[in-house]
């Protein structure tokens, strides 16, 4: 699938798709270093331990980032004003006020 939103099988058989699965990339690069004794399964975990750890410290940074202005991102679209992202503007801010007032 190119998206989510894709449904492959408007377009091509899964016998199509099936051959080509063999000669998928991933998987067989990993065979070759699992070969060399350069990859296993110890060291997919340690990784996957330090992936997530670096995830939570940037979800985290995240999460502390304060946004000044809510509506910040609509300054940044164009150079200049245009009416229909103004009209989305204050339709994005009418809903932050409808949350802030319905909790």
């Amino acid at each position: 699938m190119h998206t989510t939103a894709d449904d492959p099988t408007k377009y091509r058989k899964q016998e199509e798709v099936e051959p080509w699965e063999k000669r998928d990339p991933i998987p067989r690069f990993r065979i070759y270093l699992e070969s060399k004794n350069l990859w296993d399964n110890k060291r997919e975990e340690e990784l996957e331990v330090e992936i997530k750890k670096d995830i939570d410290e940037a979800v985290t940074q995240l999460e502390a980032f304060k946004v000044e202005k809510a509506d910040a991102s609509f300054d940044l679209i164009f150079g200049t004003e245009h009416d229909v992202i103004e009209e989305q503007r204050e339709a994005f801010l009418e809903n932050l006020r409808l949350e802030a007032e319905n909790g």
